[in-house]
């Protein structure tokens, strides 16, 4: 070949090459939407960062597959409720554009008597989606309506929840006396459906803190459940338990059980119900599978907790089985660092429990 025609083909190959590659905030396949509640209109078209759209509901509805809606900065005094399920080859995602702070902001909000529905976030019978890098903050009840900074329920597969900050998600207490009717959720994940599992759920990189959670938990996994991974998260000073897994509470009235998942490299802190006025002792654990089966423990931080690992089913006549505890860290527990079985006599217990290569010290009891 000449050298005029190499030089005219290495040209047209060049533009090719960079009208193929990504706009820099687009998404890499599908369209992208930009919401900005400071400068947005919902009579925008929401497709550029130019022309966003004020309101999270309006990019909601105009989502599909394979999009992704770029949030801007600033606080948002509204629910995030998904409504459209993306594919496998095409999930739909909302996320913080360029690392900007976004505060899906739940003050002043009312509460449903469906505790189902009480989510800052709502994915509910929803599938492959994606909620990356946002805070989730503000919600509160003053009953026993149960608030959740996150909630996941019903039919919804492979739903990936990373980089998030939940915090300020709260129950009150009265200024005297003891309660037991209290509770919120920081992530809450129910597995209402008998026959088709929450399946591939992904909770990553996310800090948890603040919370104040009455009988409930910080991070809770309960009902039908299968195949998750709650991985290299940060979660720190909640009133009540750090990470759980659950079984046998009636939330499916078959395969009630959350089972199938990892628990790997979290930092788990600062747990306890010492300041719980539901409570009446110190109870609560950093990572807790109370019914659950099949659960890798692996490589955690646990300390500064009441307890730091249970293994245990507080279901008369249950089990939590197959659990293993393995290569994690766990200290300065007041209670225990490693507990199995049954928290009273009358409950139920623990089976195939293996218990191998954890570092335990400074515990008030090592296991």
């Amino acid at each position: 070949m000449r050298r005029g025609k190499l030089l005219i083909s290495l040209i047209v190959s060049l533009a090719v090459l960079i009208t193929s590659l990504p706009t820099a905030g687009y998404a890499s396949s599908g369209r992208a939407y930009y919401v900005s509640s400071e400068y947005g209109s919902d009579t925008n078209n929401g497709t550029s960062i130019m022309t966003p759209f004020k309101s999270l509901k309006k990019a909601v509805s105009v989502a599909q597959p394979g999009d992704t809606v770029f949030i801007r900065g600033g606080r948002y005094k509204e629910k995030l409720i998904i409504t459209k399920s993306g594919n496998p080859n095409a999930y739909i995602t909302f996320q913080n554009y360029n690392g900007e702070k976004v505060i899906i902001d739940g003050a002043g909000m009312t509460l449903s008597d469906d505790d189902y529905s009480n989510g800052l976030i709502l994915i509910r019978d929803k599938s492959y989606i994606k909620i990356i890098g946002l805070d989730v903050t503000g919600y509160v009840s003053n009953d026993h309506r149960v608030p959740s900074g996150i909630m996941i329920t019903g039919n919804s597969k492979n739903i990936e929840i990373r980089n998030c900050k939940v915090y300020g998600i709260a129950t009150t207490y009265p200024t005297k006396g003891f309660t037991e009717d209290r509770n919120a959720h920081a992530i809450a994940v129910y597995g209402t459906n008998n026959k088709a599992s929450i399946d591939g759920l992904i909770i990553d990189g996310c800090e948890v803190y603040n919370n104040i959670l009455g009988q409930s938990e910080t991070i809770t996994l309960n009902g039908n459940v299968t195949n998750f991974r709650i991985t290299n998260n940060k979660v720190h000073d909640n009133d009540n338990i750090g990470i759980c897994i659950i079984g046998y509470e009636g939330i499916a009235h078959s395969n009630d059980s959350a089972r199938s998942g990892i628990i790997s490299d979290n930092q788990v802190w600062n747990i306890s119900s010492s300041k719980n006025k539901t409570y009446k002792d110190n109870c609560a654990d950093g990572i807790y599978v109370d019914g659950g089966t099949d659960v890798e423990i692996l490589r955690n931080w646990v300390y500064n907790c009441d307890i730091g690992i249970e293994a245990a089913c507080e279901t008369q006549n249950k089990y939590t089985d197959r659990v293993t505890i393995a290569n994690n860290i766990v200290y300065n527990c007041s209670l225990a660092g490693i507990s199995i079985g049954g928290a009273e006599a009358n409950n139920g217990g623990s089976k195939n429990i293996i218990i191998t290569n954890n570092t335990l010290y400074n515990n008030n009891i090592g296991i």
